[in-house]
């Protein structure tokens, strides 16, 4: 089914709406350490940080006491003292010290601590109530231990709600005419919807130049042949598997590829997308001349989903409607199953991961799912 029914198309926003009870990406694993950090997941303060042990611990960003940001506190050992009243929080959430209690600290005077797993390259948070659904987690392992991956991986922020970020993703096919990358025989060629309510699609691409031959040395002019598999797997996560076959005689190439654009909605109108960009042959690119030009791409990416978000919120006329065609159909299937995750449905129908029959994780405590051999970076 390659239609778009033209009542449900005006019907579901492309503005998303938040979902808590879902897994999103708060940082990079070796961004935890023991200095105090804060980033706003779903218009909730967050703060982060490492115990002595090496633990990661995240906590609600505001003191309960008279809402002074936790972010401005101190470390004392493994709790946080807050910068105003000396307020400190354990990461077990009690308050071990507040002034002026001689009869004893009240049990109400505590901090909401958030359940964390660590898979690929990031640390996990769980934003919805209660234990986190581990099943849930949208970090493809099964293809992310297919290889050592040797990758590069940043952050860029939009000032665009998450859902224009997904839909931008998932459209591959402006590539070619935004930031001047491909061929025109890949913005054009044909797309492989995934059925059972899936949001993505597959594609073979029989001549492509290959950006992974530039980050292995082999060259952007070595001819590949391409098969993409490109699928949202959650409210915070997609991901790209591609195969790779040389055409062209050349050293170096690789023969998989792996991206991941992990989205984390900061508030209904601002976003994070942590990005991973690997293959499984040795890069001979620093990641400065990568980050050089990912960052040119990126950075069109944000001019245009920020004047997105303007036009959209702006533009109030009733007569204001959305265009759609085929290839629009993967951003269309995200913004349904959104609806129903706000609905009470899970995200199902999608490749999610590993830990199916990993037993739940009470809530405040932290999962590791990276049992493989380490990534080379």
């Amino acid at each position: 089914m390659n239609t778009i029914r033209a009542s449900e198309n005006q019907r579901l926003s492309p503005l998303a709406p938040l979902i808590k009870e879902s897994w999103y990406v708060i940082d990079a694993e070796k961004e935890f350490t023991r200095e105090i950090k804060h980033r706003t997941v779903l218009n909730e303060p967050l703060i982060y940080y490492r115990t002595e042990a090496g633990a990661p611990v995240v906590m609600d960003g505001r003191c309960p006491h008279r809402r002074f940001p936790l972010s401005e506190g101190t470390l004392k050992g493994d709790s946080v003292a807050c910068g105003y009243h000396g307020f400190t929080f354990g990461p077990d959430g009690k308050c071990s010290y507040a002034p002026g209690c001689p009869n004893g600290i009240p049990e109400n005077i505590k901090i909401k601590i958030y359940s964390t797993a660590h898979a690929g390259p990031w640390v996990w948070v769980w934003m919805g109530e209660g234990e986190p659904d581990l099943e849930a987690l949208p970090m493809p392992m099964d293809i992310y231990r297919r290889a050592t991956w040797h990758y590069h991986t940043g952050c860029c922020h939009y000032n665009c709600n998450y859902g224009l970020v997904h839909e931008n993703l998932l459209d591959l096919s402006h590539t070619y005419f935004l930031h001047k990358v491909g061929t025109f025989e890949y913005a054009d060629a044909p797309l492989r919807f995934l059925g059972g309510g899936r949001a993505g699609w597959t594609k073979s691409l029989p001549e492509q130049i290959s950006v992974f031959g530039y980050m292995t040395g082999a060259g952007w002019h070595a001819m590949t042949h391409w098969d993409m598999h490109t699928e949202v797997v959650g409210p915070g996560l997609m991901y790209t598997y591609i195969d790779i076959k040389p055409i062209d005689q050349a050293d170096n190439l690789p023969t998989r590829g792996l991206v991941l654009q992990a989205v984390t909605p900061e508030t209904d109108s601002t976003s994070f997308q942590f990005w991973f960009n690997g293959n499984d042959t040795a890069m001979v690119v620093s990641k400065e001349d990568f980050d050089a030009l990912i960052g040119k791409v990126y950075g069109e990416d944000i001019a245009v989903l920020n004047r997105q978000q303007t036009m959209i919120a702006n533009d109030r006329r009733q007569t204001a409607v959305e265009v759609s065609i085929p290839n629009d159909r993967s951003g269309f299937m995200f913004r349904r199953k959104i609806a129903g995750m706000a609905a009470g449905k899970k995200f199902s129908g999608s490749s999610l991961v590993a830990g199916a029959s990993t037993p739940a994780a009470v809530s405040g405590t932290h999962r590791d799912f990276e049992q493989r051999p380490a990534v080379k970076i």
